[in-house]
């Protein structure tokens, strides 16, 4: 029997390793090619051993081997962490009123309302980034008797607004006014410091919640837990929704600040799976 274990040279990882008493071996960074015959206690090779010996490295970060007569248990942890959310991602989608006589005419009115809109976005306070998700251009047709007619064309062009929160609803404005534009989606998030440190706190709580599964498991066993063989992590972080319909705002004057509920947060939920030796 064989395992593949994905050991990488990141932040995470360290935080994961250094929890459940494991070593980073500095040879096998991401972006380096090792030998296949790397020594020391590196995943399914014991002290003084070559992985080589036991297995072999495809790459520079998959290491395969067979465990033999040892006895393993492997674990998956779970860890969550909260993180408040200090910016706003704003889905705009720029589109033709009517369908247009021709491709050109289309993609015209499109670009000519995307560059304005553009252009008084990067003027605005807060905005931290301004990306082109998208841009569409398509006839559309009917069926009539039989045989298909082409009634026009239709252009789109999508963006995505990342805002601080209070800059969020004059870049909604912005667009609705200056490039009659329809807010697809918002959603909350966080900036990456932030998410940083709540990723390395779910990973650590994930470490912890793994050992704490395996010792649980080995100690109803009438085994103790031994080191680490392997320690594979991942996370995952989930934007929050928000609720908004968009409204023209040329009448009303000045924008408003958009008013955002934050709740309880962020969850950014991680995950370390863990092999384990058992001994006894």
């Amino acid at each position: 029997m064989s395992r593949t274990v994905l050991l990488t040279a990141t932040a995470l990882s360290v935080v994961a390793a250094l929890v459940l008493g494991m070593a980073i071996a500095p040879l096998l960074n991401v972006g380096e090619q090792p030998s296949t015959t790397l020594t020391g206690a590196v995943g399914g090779a014991l002290p003084g051993e070559e992985l080589g010996t036991r297995g072999t490295v495809h790459g520079p970060a998959y290491v395969e081997w067979g465990f033999g007569n040892r006895s393993v248990i492997s674990v998956v942890g779970e860890g969550v962490a909260t993180v408040e959310p200090d910016r706003i991602r704003i889905s705009i989608a720029i589109e033709t009123a009517e369908l247009a006589k021709s491709p050109e005419e289309a993609y015209s009115y499109v670009v000519t309302r995307a560059k304005k809109v553009i252009e008084a976005l990067k003027s605005l306070e807060g905005v931290v980034s301004i990306t082109t998700s998208g841009v569409t251009l398509a006839p559309r047709y009917r069926w009539k008797e039989g045989s298909q007619q082409l009634l026009g064309y239709y252009a789109s062009y999508a963006l995505t607004v990342v805002t601080d929160i209070d800059t969020a609803g004059k870049a909604v404005a912005t667009a609705v006014d200056l490039g009659n534009a329809t807010v697809k989606g918002v959603y909350l998030e966080a900036s990456p410091d932030r998410l940083k440190k709540a990723k390395l706190e779910a990973l650590e709580a994930a470490a912890v919640n793994a050992r704490e599964k395996a010792e649980t498991v080995a100690k109803a066993l009438g085994m103790a837990l031994g080191r680490p063989i392997s320690v594979s992590v991942g996370y995952a972080v989930t934007p929050i929704p928000v609720r908004y319909t968009t409204v023209k705002t040329v009448e009303y004057g000045e924008s408003q600040p958009l008013p955002v509920e934050t709740g309880e947060g962020i969850k950014v939920r991680a995950t370390v799976t863990v092999v384990f030796e058992l001994v006894g």
